[in-house]
């Protein structure tokens, strides 16, 4: 099998970077520092392709036995992100899913009625329980529950509220 690509050209990904415009704030500082480290990322990959062209394999095993592991748990490393816990089980549960790992009923059920603790009752899922919902929490819960595909999981989701209230988020 042939594994070499084409990589998209360090200028070019240089020529895309966020554009602060004369608006600087601590969410366009962060941006910029994550896109540096993009950016260096591609450098060390581009420079080690020069070396070899064919491109590290995904490590699958590896993968599945970290994501695995962190379904459930995660480091407190990850503490600063407890207000992206729908995205976190999104994150995770997404990766597992198109590396084809079953996930078992009663840990489904265990996520779901874990993402159900974070949704409001006027509509809309919150970043972790008793957080304020909003747009982008709901929309990582409900793709997580939409992995899950359990009768349980897509049950979670309040439609009434959410469309013909229109959800408070």
């Amino acid at each position: 099998m042939n594994k070499s690509v084409n990589l998209r050209s360090i200028e070019m990904i240089r020529n895309s970077r966020f554009n602060e415009e004369d608006w600087p704030t601590k969410s366009s500082e962060e941006q910029i520092k994550v896109e540096e480290d993009v950016l260096r990322k591609y450098e060390d990959l581009h420079r080690k392709l020069k070396m070899s062209i064919h491109l590290p394999e995904l490590l699958k095993e590896q993968h599945k036995k970290y994501l695995c592991e962190t379904l459930f748990y995660l480091p407190s490393v990850y503490e600063c992100l407890d207000s992206s816990r729908p995205w976190l089980c999104y994150w995770i549960l997404h990766p597992l899913s198109l590396l084809g790992v079953r996930i078992d009923d009663r840990r489904k059920s265990s996520i779901a009625k874990f993402i159900n603790k974070c949704q409001s009752p006027d509509g809309g899922f919150a970043g972790g329980p008793g957080q304020y919902p909003h747009l982008a929490s709901t929309y990582a819960a409900i793709l997580a529950l939409a992995i899950l595909g359990t009768e349980e999981s897509l049950n979670i989701i309040n439609r009434y509220t959410a469309i013909c209230k229109g959800a408070t988020f």
